[in-house]
């Protein structure tokens, strides 16, 4: 097939061939001209060479710019103006080529590591595109053309400089993702990772208005550096519409590939772009793309993926597979990712942003032939519930409620009164319970509109509805009591707690270890030792208590032991450092050993990073509650973490007599094997408690 330089070059040329017309729709037409809509930037200069101060706000900069654009200009990058220029100049002069010299480079095969051509798959392509190509591996072995002279030196060279660009970006990226600085790099082994030059060749059109460069498409990769000859022609679509691409002179433009998308589990999206060509001048871009080896299986970071919060949006694919059905294929858009997740949880899950609807995502599956089950639906609905995604999670329950085919139940109604109150807050919610028609007014509605009143800390409100539960003889449960202790204690009415547990006791309702957790907290808080004992013994005769209560109540009582909690001679609560109660404190405490019971490791690191997070002073007490509930579960990397934290803090004291305290305490529960194993730890980390005594 003839070049498109070749074609752009003949003698006569006022039109262009049909098989080059592409037809657009209106919203292809639709640009933005508002200066407002311009790409961030980033300077580079602050990445690697600012004060700490600089370089913690570039790298909020650089994950902004990744979720919120997908698309970000770097300056100051090192990499010199001049190796730049040459490197377009050497590009320009191998596009000059014969047609027959460049035939010697005309691969077939997507991973030919040196291939140039015409379009982007000419094989397959139904509408040509006016742009000619040569692409490269140059990473991890170094290919490059013989010709022209000069080629091979310039490419090493430039080659060299973007990669060593694209891994500082890459740390900054990761940092940016909460990992560390080279989780990405090590996660993927990138040291070994694709690395692909792309140079793209788009001459003078006579009829710009008709032909496209490239048309929409996303890039394979983590990363893509481009740089341009300064002629205009890249737009990138942002919030439903299309935004030119101004490059500032001697700038690399970056943007987020697919394989970024997937393993950042979708917080970090590749976005559609595609290349306008104009009629007077010769567009030269150069496309460096960054990816891991060929043979790597791509996910999500297992880091970044939590089936409770940010259940997994995306399977793994091998790079190599994944690079060959997009090369192989028609160029449309992002069709290759969604190809590769095409299911209805898949769809749904990659519309992230709340404004775009998860109905026509459901009426578009059911009009390509395909049922949806209430119990999928349902599912669907769960999980996006746990990732916090509540827009959309409330779209399925609506979706479920206008077809009558699906049946709904007293659990559906109550989460959707529990989406409103997050959606459209408390008032929508209590319209919606009160038009609900009366056998649909359980218990289980019922409780749902109460924890929305306890979210809100409506005490009166939650109290009426209390009430009227009672009154209205519904069957009450632990849940419907633990919402009303939960309000207690998180307005600090903690004297109204033993209230709720005799009301609980006289409905012969059965408590559950959220309701023995909440009742010893409230002891805890007003130093009630002595009853947070009593209340351990008949937890411990309890019918019903398992391995999961006889390990919450080991934990609460090495917390009493080791934290030296004793009977107050006062019921009242005791202010700590900056207005934070000892009543609040204490019950972070008793939610860490809460979940340490339930062995709900991922639960105790999120409490544990907020409560860090959150800059209070904490006591001695939290680090040994910390500590206790790590070890309990077998955790003991995260035992010599919490201990560096300890040692490292500048405003809570190391107190090597509280571990010995901790050691003292986990012995007499009878766990002396767990016991032995802190004690050693601490003599490795120089914390030996014996050294007390000396």
């Amino acid at each position: 097939m003839i070049s498109i330089k070749a074609l752009a070059e003949s003698p006569g040329l006022t039109s262009i061939p049909p098989t080059y017309t592409f037809t657009r729709s209106p919203s292809d037409e639709a640009v933005s001209d508002d200066p407002e809509d311009s790409i961030p930037i980033i300077d580079f200069s602050l990445l690697t060479s600012g004060t700490p101060d600089q370089r913690s706000q570039t790298i909020h900069h650089l994950g902004k710019a990744c979720q919120d654009w997908g698309f970000f200009m770097v300056i100051n990058h090192g990499v010199p103006e001049s190796l730049m220029k040459a490197m377009a100049d050497a590009c320009g002069e191998f596009f000059n080529l014969t047609e027959e010299e460049k035939r010697e480079y005309g691969g077939k095969h997507v991973l030919d590591s040196i291939r140039c051509g015409t379009s982007f798959n000419a094989s397959v392509d139904k509408v040509l595109f006016w742009r000619d190509f040569l692409k490269i591996f140059v990473h991890p072995q170094f290919h490059s053309p013989s010709k022209p002279p000069a080629f091979r030196e310039i490419l090493l060279e430039y080659s060299k400089r973007s990669r060593e660009l694209a891994m500082e970006l890459l740390k900054g990226i990761s940092m940016s993702l909460g990992l560390g600085d080279t989780h990405i790099q090590n996660a993927l082994n990138l040291e070994l990772g694709l690395q692909l030059l792309a140079a793209n060749l788009y001459p003078p059109c006579p009829e710009p208005e008709l032909a496209m460069g490239m048309p929409p498409h996303s890039d394979h990769g983590l990363l893509t550096l481009l740089i341009q000859n300064g002629i205009s022609g890249l737009q990138v679509q942002h919030q439903g519409k299309w935004v030119n691409v101004n490059s500032i002179p001697n700038a690399f433009v970056v943007n987020v590939g697919d394989h970024m998308e997937i393993m950042s589990n979708g917080k970090y999206r590749s976005i559609v772009h595609r290349a306008f060509v104009n009629k007077k001048a010769t567009r030269i871009s150069i496309a460096t793309v960054i990816g891991p080896p060929l043979d790597t299986v791509v996910g999500p970071v297992p880091e970044l993926v939590n089936r409770e919060t940010n259940a997994p949006a995306y399977t793994g694919i091998k790079y190599k597979e994944y690079m060959q059905l997009q090369q192989s294929n028609q160029l449309d858009g992002k069709s290759c990712l969604d190809h590769e997740n095409d299911d209805l949880r898949s769809r749904i899950f990659r519309l992230r942003l709340p404004k775009r609807s998860a109905t026509n995502i459901l009426d578009r599956w059911v009009g390509e032939g395909n049922q949806i089950t209430i119990s999928e639906l349902r599912q669907i609905s769960k999980e996006l519930r746990k990732s916090q995604r509540y827009k959309h999670a409330l779209e399925i329950t609506e979706w479920m409620v206008s077809h009558e085919e699906y049946e709904l139940s007293d659990s559906d109604y109550a989460v959707r009164i529990d989406l409103m109150t997050k959606v459209f807050g408390i008032d929508a919610a209590e319209r919606y319970f009160e038009g609900l028609p009366l056998p649909a007014k359980t218990s289980e509605t019922c409780t749902a509109l109460l924890h929305s009143y306890g979210g809100a800390k409506l005490i009166e409100k939650a109290e009426k509805l209390f009430e009227r539960m009672k009154d209205s003889n519904l069957p009450l449960n632990a849940l419907t009591h633990n919402e009303m202790m939960t309000l207690y204690m998180s307005v600090g009415h903690v004297e109204k707690v033993p209230l709720v547990i005799e009301e609980l006791k006289r409905q012969k309702v059965a408590p559950d270890i959220f309701t023995y957790n909440l009742w010893i907290s409230s002891c805890a808080a007003t130093l009630n030792i002595d009853e947070v004992r009593r209340i351990l013994v008949e937890m411990r005769h309890d019918s019903v208590c398992n391995k999961d209560w006889v390990r919450y109540i080991n934990l609460t009582n090495i917390y009493v032991i080791a934290g030296l909690l004793v009977n107050a001679e006062s019921k009242s609560l005791v202010e700590a450092d900056k207005g934070i109660t000892q009543r609040e404190l204490i019950t972070y405490d008793f939610l860490i050993i809460l979940y340490a019971g339930l062995g709900n490791k991922d639960r105790i690191d999120q409490i544990w990073k907020c409560l860090r997070m959150a800059k209070q002073k904490m006591t001695s007490r939290n680090y040994i509650c910390i500590l206790s509930s790590y070890l309990m579960l077998g955790h003991l990397k995260e035992v010599e973490e919490v201990i560096d934290q300890w040692k490292q803090s500048t405003t809570t004291d190391f107190d090597v007599s509280a571990c010995s305290r901790l050691v003292d305490a986990f012995a007499d529960v009878g766990l002396t094997e767990k016991a032995n194993s802190f004690h050693i730890l601490l003599i490795q980390k120089n914390c030996d408690p014996a050294s007390l005594s000396k």
